[in-house]
């Protein structure tokens, strides 16, 4: 039994000495789409002598999300692993708006990165994945304006390429192949062992940045002229893998005030904004209150819900303002919050009251 471990123990030892140099990418983070993946360590070793100094690319990613300052943006995600020392250069390329657009990512020893092309750059990270086979692959974010690249909701990006530098020595190619020491481009799987992990998504749709969170408000509502309303907001965290925070606000609303309630908030409190913290896959039930000012008046209010991350949703909701009491239409679409009783709860009670004490008497 002895002799049979002790002989196991290297071949454990070589499959997982041969699963950690090569091995695909790990899964994009929830609000990202995967656009590239690399053909596995394809360069055929780590470092200076694997890809000519140049990082070794891994994977590219995009999501969108919006800026407060930029408004709308593309968050381009290139991960990789650490070349050789010295100055590198991973060029980005893709096509939007019927022109070539390129992001450059520069760094001297890959503690910090600068960026071409884009309104800024994150910190590397880890790449996000439970394995340590990862080991020392890592990830950059370059957010750019959708204004700069000229595109927006609707336009396609596509043919999406990185070309990795060591000083002006070309090296690993994405899609594609990688530069030999010879100067050739070596065909694709030249020193890879096992199944090829190259993808390529051939384009993306913009579709503004909806991919977080989900909102869905009730309506329409008649608002008495001298009370308010309640509409309830049934919203949902989106991502299964990271807590969001939920802001609030609402735009809009002649001849009414607008402000929100959540669960456990004062009654009678009703906040122009509203931050919520939700869990991953969380969903809550929240809502908007109308105060009628203005009898007769009617109109819409747009509810946004921006999320920490990046997300932001809209929702209308159409009203009138009644003359005082609370209509049929109001009663049915609108809710309370919770802690209160719904108009008209009494009602009921009493009669039940009532009848009750008569069944007493009839013993």
């Amino acid at each position: 039994m002895r002799r049979t471990l002790l002989a196991t123990v290297p071949v454990v030892l070589l499959v997982l000495s041969g699963t950690a140099s090569a091995h695909g990418a790990p899964n994009p983070r929830d609000f990202e789409t995967r656009i590239l993946t690399d053909q596995n360590d394809d360069c055929g070793e780590h470092g200076a002598d694997g890809c000519r100094g140049t990082h070794d690319l891994l994977a590219v990613s995009i999501r969108e999300a919006h800026d407060a300052d930029l408004g709308d943006v593309l968050v381009v995600s290139l991960w990789m692993d650490h070349g050789g020392s010295g100055a590198k250069r991973d060029i980005v390329s893709f096509q939007a708006g019927g022109d070539t657009k390129t992001v450059t990512f520069r760094t001297s020893g890959d503690g910090t990165f600068t960026v071409d092309g884009a309104a800024r750059i994150s910190a590397p990270y880890p790449v996000p994945s439970a394995s340590a086979q990862d080991g020392t692959r890592f990830g950059v974010d370059a957010t750019v304006a959708l204004s700069t690249l000229g595109i927006g909701k609707g336009d396609r990006v596509s043919g999406f390429k990185v070309d990795a530098y060591a000083g002006e020595t070309r090296g690993d190619i994405m899609p594609g192949t990688y530069v030999t020491a010879l100067g050739t481009e070596a065909p694709k799987g030249a020193n890879e062992q096992g199944a090829p992990a190259e993808y390529v998504r051939a384009a993306y749709t913009l579709r503004g940045p909806v991919q977080y969170a989900d909102l869905d408000a009730d309506g329409p509502v008649t608002v008495p002229a001298d009370s308010e309303a309640f509409v309830a907001l049934r919203v949902a965290n989106r991502l299964g893998d990271m807590a969001q925070t939920f802001t609030f606000s609402a735009t809009g609303g002649a001849g009414v005030t607008v402000g929100f309630h959540a669960p456990g908030s004062p009654d009678g409190e009703y906040p122009p904004t509203m931050r919520l913290d939700v869990p991953p896959d969380g969903d809550r039930l929240v809502h908007l209150v109308l105060v009628g000012q203005e009898s007769g008046a009617g109109g819409t209010v747009t509810v946004t819900l921006a999320t920490d991350l990046g997300g932001r949703v809209q929702d209308t909701v159409a009203y009138t303002v009644g003359e005082g009491t609370t209509s049929p239409a109001a009663s049915t679409t609108s809710q309370a919050p919770d802690g209160q009783d719904s108009p008209g709860a009494a009602a009921p009670l009493a009669l039940l009251l009532v009848a009750l004490t008569a069944w007493m008497r009839r013993r």
